[in-house]
């Protein structure tokens, strides 16, 4: 977490003529923190010992910095022998104090804590289980931070006002990690996880739920599946240019071998189905090679993290084996009778429905010049999501609006063949527009117009296949409204 996050300048409305700016500094913070720190709960950390539990009630206490930025939390004393040890903590705070950091009670506050990952499992004796609203998190600071027997605050800010204002967690020094993840922070804490059943609730899965089923499934197989599921969501990265590494467990065959038929029955219908054959499609499409081995009578259905394989052929009955992926495919199901879109991006796929039913699909949509492949062309429609409209008008034709949240809109992108094809415009509020810019098979390929909220031109510049050419001139508009011509950037 970045400390240059929790300094800003927060306008509060006095009347409707008179605004006060209240800015909060970091030498605002600090003097807040250290002007009593003995507001601040005492926690005992040992190094060598078992990790410290923490239970503190913020808001019973407060630290003040200019009557409106309300601080609680906890300090605690660096052990003499914590040496090179790592500080790690995992918490549990409400969402109501949502910005937390750490400082010194005496000295200079610097940059400490960078990053931090969002817990994804529910753990014993620090958890509550179906407890909503709150904020867990796991985290470590290097062990050139501290300085032995200084002592130190872990600060929470006030953002908002709710019930619930409970803090709890662990907190230790120990040995340095190169890699602190998921397991070697729960590792060094001591953190145990709680079963299968709390773990799917507060997941809210219902393919983990008809794991657990116990008319389906073995206790054993369906613990071993959940497991294999918060592997994969803890092992996929998104990358910054947009690619994934992710994790997908074949998992092995299930002995059971319950009916899909049943299941569905009780659980209702899949979030998604996909057949082996559709999988090959994707493939050749990609140009990948297929998988000999593939079983190509396969349908698999999904329900959010879990996908049931059933073969076609008569001879194999009931559910084959059960996969597990990162996806969160019930975002696919349809809801009702307004045509709306959604998209596993992981998956390159998007869905759409209309009338409580799929009835579109197509892969590597809205994803620039990558080809499209169309496996379910959708009817004529305005299909919704958030703020965004993406019309049909049949045979690969398609505008693709977005809106403000006024509702009003704010671009526009004609399609051609499922792809960005001809002239795309952005509007300011006031409706002028804001650009034009030539799209050709997806990406940039001709000229960019900007302009100024005046309707100025201010930029012009020339893509071809969507890397930028240099141009004759850019054009800028200066503070005061004159046109500056100056060479073009390569």
């Amino acid at each position: 977490m970045n400390l240059q996050h929790f300094f800003m300048v927060i306008v509060f409305a006095c009347s409707m003529t008179k605004v006060t700016a209240v800015e909060l500094t970091q030498e605002v913070l600090v003097e807040a923190i250290q002007n009593n720190p003995s507001v601040f709960e005492k926690v005992d950390i040992e190094v060598g010992g078992k990790p410290a539990d923490f239970s503190v009630t913020l808001g019973a206490t407060t630290a003040k910095a200019q009557d409106t930025f309300i601080f609680d939390g906890f300090r605690f004393t660096v052990p003499a022998s914590a040496g090179n040890l790592d500080f790690v903590w995992y918490f549990n705070a409400p969402e109501s104090w949502g910005h937390w950091y750490i400082c010194p009670v005496e000295g200079d506050m610097k940059p400490g804590f960078r990053r931090w990952l969002n817990a994804d499992k529910l753990y014993s004796t620090v958890d509550v289980a179906e407890e909503e609203g709150r904020l867990r998190v796991l985290q470590t600071l290097s062990s050139d931070y501290f300085e032995p027997g200084r002592q130190y605050v872990l600060w929470f800010r006030k953002v908002k006002e709710k019930d619930g204002n409970k803090l709890r967690g662990r907190i230790c020094f120990a040995l340095k990690d190169d890699d602190w993840d998921y397991e070697n922070i729960e590792n060094a804490l001591s953190l145990k996880p709680m079963g299968a059943h709390q773990q799917i609730k507060h997941l809210g899965s219902r393919g983990g739920e008809i794991l657990l089923d116990k008319s389906f499934f073995d206790l054993g197989y369906a613990a071993r599946r959940i497991d294999n599921v918060f592997f994969s969501l803890r092992q996929t990265r998104r990358m910054e240019d947009g690619y994934f590494i992710a994790m997908e467990i074949a998992c092995p065959p299930c002995r059971t071998r319950p009916s899909y038929a049943k299941i569905r029955a009780k659980y209702g219908r899949a979030d998604f189905v996909l057949t082996a054959k559709e999988t090959e499609k994707v493939l050749l499409h990609t140009g990948n090679d297929l998988d000999e081995d593939a079983d190509n009578s396969i349908v698999t259905y999904y329900y959010d993290y879990f996908g049931f394989e059933v073969s076609l052929d008569d001879k194999k009955e009931g559910v084959q084996r059960v996969v597990t992926h990162a996806n969160d495919y019930s975002i696919l199901q349809p809801n009702g009778k307004e045509a709306h879109f959604e998209s596993i991006s992981m998956k390159n796929l998007t869905v759409f429905h209309k009338d409580d039913k799929e009835v579109g699909r197509l892969y590597y949509f809205l994803e620039g010049e990558k080809m499209p492949l169309c496996t379910l062309e959708p009817p004529k429609a305005k299909y919704k999501r958030d703020n965004e409209v993406l019309e049909y008008m049949g045979k690969g034709k398609w505008l693709w609006r977005s809106y403000s949240q006024d509702g009003k809109l704010t671009r526009k992108i004609p399609f051609e063949n499922h792809q960005m094809n001809g002239i795309a415009e952005g509007y300011y509020s006031d409706g002028k527009k804001a650009f034009v810019a030539s799209y050709k098979n997806g990406i940039l390929d001709g000229t960019v117009v900007k302009y100024s909220e005046d309707g100025k031109e201010t930029e012009r510049t020339r893509f071809e296949k969507g890397r930028r050419k240099p141009s004759n001139v850019v054009v800028e508009q200066s503070p005061e409204g004159d046109v500056i011509k100056s060479a073009p950037e390569e």
